[in-house]
């Protein structure tokens, strides 16, 4: 019997037995624990349900004639075996929607010039996202007709509520999103983050006593979430409006009690830099889509309804989010993986520790490369790539 034959007998006689019934027993035992959640949660939920009922509203697909600026990034961290922090090249590509002109592309390398300033790759992004939505805005004239100007995530970015890493950076980012608003503010353009991964719990906190939510705070695990709440009590086209980022800073006070000093320092540090971010308004909208998938939308200086308007009327079936986020979504994760700049970087990298001669350590008589992949079947294929390349 060839290898192969062997292999996917063997795979088939796993799969049959060993695979499948642990499967189905570990899904068991979750489905013995969501119930015991269900019962006792149920309540809870349609009380929810008809209070917030009362506040839905519903929205109209139409023709739009207003324009979007999409923002989103992607990025691969490479996987060297050298402990130096997270490093990655990063790839923001912004889109203005409906519209021929090309996607603007750019690559940025998270990389300080000081390794113990080296943070977190997502923040980085996120900061860099911001400076991109900063420079589109200068960019901009009144005659392009932008609305407003979306990123794929939060908006402003939850990290201006948390301590990030270094106090630096939240400085940095701060002081990003201060010109970012004042910009906006003088053209006459909104700006909002349309977040899909949605894992808060506002509407639970909206319409349960505060005693109530805060048991449900305390809870490893619950139904109240936004994304479930959201997908029970909307109807396709409908929305819910759940007040400004006013509420926001309570909510994070009751979800994290420990935290209400440093919130409190928070909240007077907005109140004096950054008093616009209190005027987002937080909805969760149900597009006509045939998934029905609930969305957060983060808005600010834009009207609601008109906003809301424009992002199911560009929602297809399939993915269920408006057009402009799937089309940049799409355009920075192909960018990023076509051309593999991770990848390259890691050469460029490889090539100017060899030239400053510091890629072998000596150490106890022992040599070490240290600029090992900690990714064997990663370095096979980057050079598949190249020959190819070279070839």
């Amino acid at each position: 019997m060839s290898l192969d034959r062997w292999m996917e007998e063997e795979e088939k006689e796993f799969v049959s037995s060993t695979l499948l019934y642990n499967l189905y027993d570990k899904a068991k035992q979750y489905t013995k624990s969501f119930q015991k959640i269900l019962n006792e949660e149920k309540n809870l939920i349609e009380e929810i349900y008809w209070n917030a009922r009362d506040d839905v509203k519903k929205v109209k697909m139409r023709k739009f004639s207003e324009k979007i600026v999409a923002i989103d990034s992607s990025f691969e961290p490479i996987p060297m075996s050298l402990s130096i922090g997270k490093i990655a090249p990063i790839v923001i590509a912004y889109i203005i929607y409906p519209t021929n002109i090309k996607p603007e592309i750019s690559v940025i390398l998270s990389i300080p010039e000081e390794l113990e300033e080296v943070s977190d790759i997502s923040f980085m992004a996120k900061i860099n996202e911001l400076i991109v939505m900063k420079n589109v805005l200068e960019k901009i004239d009144v005659k392009d007709n932008i609305y407003a100007i979306i990123r794929d995530g939060e908006f402003p970015l939850n990290e201006i509520f948390f301590k990030p890493y270094y106090a630096k950076e939240r400085e940095e980012l701060m002081k990003i999103l201060g010109k970012t608003y004042n910009l906006a503010k003088n053209k006459g353009i909104g700006l909002a983050g349309i977040v899909k991964r949605i894992s808060t719990r506002h509407i639970a906190y909206k319409y349960l006593s505060k005693e109530e939510f805060k048991k449900i705070c305390r809870k490893k695990y619950t139904l109240l979430n936004d994304y479930i709440l959201a997908d029970i009590i909307l109807e396709r086209g409908e929305y819910l409006l759940l007040g400004d980022y006013h509420d926001i800073i309570r909510y994070f006070e009751l979800i994290n009690p420990k935290n209400k000093t440093n919130l409190k320092k928070v909240k007077e540090n907005i109140d004096e830099i950054l008093p616009e971010v209190w005027n987002t308004n937080i909805v969760l909208y149900k597009p006509y889509s045939n998934m029905e998938t609930p969305v957060k939308l983060l808005s600010y200086r834009l009207n609601i309804e008109k906003i809301l308007e424009i992002c199911i009327s560009s929602t297809p079936d399939y993915p269920p989010y408006p057009d402009f986020m799937n089309i940049v979504d799409k355009v920075s994760m192909e960018y990023s993986r076509e051309l593999k700049i991770n990848d390259l970087f890691w050469l460029m990298l490889r090539k100017a520790f060899q030239e400053e001669e510091i890629s072998i350590l000596e150490i106890a008589g022992k040599t070490k490369n240290i600029l090992k992949f900690s990714n064997i079947q990663k370095l096979e294929l980057i050079n598949r790539r190249l020959t190819r390349f070279i070839k």
